[in-house]
C-alpha cells in the first residue's frame, strides 16, 4: 500500500533545525546504524553517521554524510535529515526504514519511505527494496569540477611585443609602445577573448568562462604599467600608446643593465568564472607571465 503526502521543499530544509544530533562513531568504534531508528535491518552495517551539523562534509566518503556536499539540482541540500533519512545521490531523493515495517513485503524486503521531487514541492511514498539504497558517495563539490575543468583550458603565454622592437633600441625619454599581439594563439584565435568549456562529473554539470582581465607590464626599472586592454600594436607614426604604453620612457639608458636591456615581465590575470545550476562561483588567483627585453640608448646631442 501506498501513502503519498506533499511537502514544500522550504518546508523540507526547515526540517534540518529539528534534527538531534546523534552519537558519532569515533575512530575504532564499531559502525552504527542510521541514527534515531530503532533497528538496523535493511541498512548495510558500515553506514556512517551524518556529522554533528546533520549535513554534508567530514572526511568519510563511504556514506551521504561525508565525502563533500549533497547537491540537488545545483543546490547544496543537507546528506542527512532526521525526519527523511539519508540523501541518495543516485536519485536525489531521501530514504528512511519504514516504522514500523507495514505487513505485505516480499521475501527479504525492506519498506522505505522515499522523498523526493522537482521544482517547489517533494512527494514521499513507502518503497520497498530488496537491498539499502546507496547513501554514498554524495556527487562532488561544483567548485571542484569547475577546477578540473579550467585544467582543459589552455590558458595561453601572454606575447609581449614592444616598439622599439627586440632588434632595436630605443631612446632616453621618448614613448614605448607594449602590447599582446591578438592573434598569438597556435590557432590564430584571437588572444584577448572568452575561453569556455564545461564539465560534468557524476550527474554535476559545470560550465566555466575564462577571460583575460587586466596585464601588468613591470617595465623592469621599477615601473608598472597595468592595462586592461590588450594594448594597440605600434602604427609606425611615432607617439604615444593610445591605451597602453610607456609614455614618458625611460629615465636612464639600459647600460647597466644585464645584458644591457631592460627586462619586461608581463602579468596577465584571468577572471575564471563558474555555473553549475543554481550555483555559481569564481576561481581567483589564475595568471599567466611571460617576459621580453628591449634596448634603451642615452639621447646623444651633436653640437657644432
Amino acid at each position: 500500500m501506498l501513502t503519498r503526502r506533499i511537502l514544500t521543499v522550504a518546508a523540507l530544509l526547515a526540517l534540518t533545525t529539528m534534527t538531534t544530533t546523534p552519537a558519532i562513531a569515533g575512530p575504532g568504534d564499531p559502525a552504527e546504524c542510521p541514527p534515531n531508528q530503532t533497528t538496523c535491518d535493511g541498512w548495510d552495517i558500515d553506514v556512517p553517521p551524518p556529522p554533528d551539523d546533520g549535513g554534508g562534509g567530514g572526511d568519510d566518503a563511504g556514506g551521504g554524510g561525508g565525502g563533500g556536499p549533497c547537491v540537488l539540482e545545483g543546490q547544496e541540500v543537507p546528506c542527512y535529515i532526521d525526519l527523511l533519512g539519508w540523501f541518495n545521490s543516485a536519485d536525489g531523493c531521501y530514504y528512511k526504514v519504514a516504522e514500523p515495517q507495514p505487513p505485505g513485503g516480499g521475501e527479504g524486503e525492506t519498506a522505505y519511505v522515499r522523498s523526493c521531487g522537482t521544482g517547489p514541492f517533494v512527494q514521499q511514498e513507502q518503497v520497498w527494496l530488496t537491498d539499502p539504497p546507496p547513501t554514498g558517495p554524495p556527487p562532488p563539490d561544483p567548485a571542484d569540477v569547475a577546477r578540473r575543468a579550467l585544467a582543459q583550458l589552455d590558458l595561453m603565454l601572454p606575447v609581449v611585443r614592444t616598439a622599439p622592437a627586440a632588434g632595436g633600441a630605443g631612446l632616453v625619454g621618448l614613448p614605448v609602445w607594449i602590447w599582446l599581439p591578438a592573434n598569438s594563439g597556435a590557432d590564430g584565435a584571437s588572444w584577448w577573448a572568452d575561453l569556455n568549456t564545461e564539465r560534468t562529473e557524476r550527474g554535476v554539470r559545470v560550465e566555466l568562462t575564462a577571460r583575460p582581465s587586466k596585464v601588468v607590464f613591470d617595465m623592469g626599472d621599477g615601473t608598472d604599467i597595468q592595462c586592461t586592454t590588450s594594448g594597440t600594436p605600434y602604427d609606425g607614426k611615432g607617439g604615444a600608446s593610445p591605451d597602453c604604453g610607456y609614455e614618458h620612457g625611460y629615465e636612464k639608458s639600459s647600460r647597466t643593465e644585464p645584458g644591457g636591456r631592460y627586462t619586461i615581465t608581463a602579468t596577465v590575470t584571468w577572471t575564471v568564472l563558474w555555473e553549475s545550476g543554481a550555483l555559481d562561483g569564481d576561481i581567483p588567483g589564475v595568471t599567466r607571465q611571460s617576459t621580453a627585453s628591449i634596448q634603451i640608448d642615452e639621447l646623444q646631442v651633436v653640437t657644432g
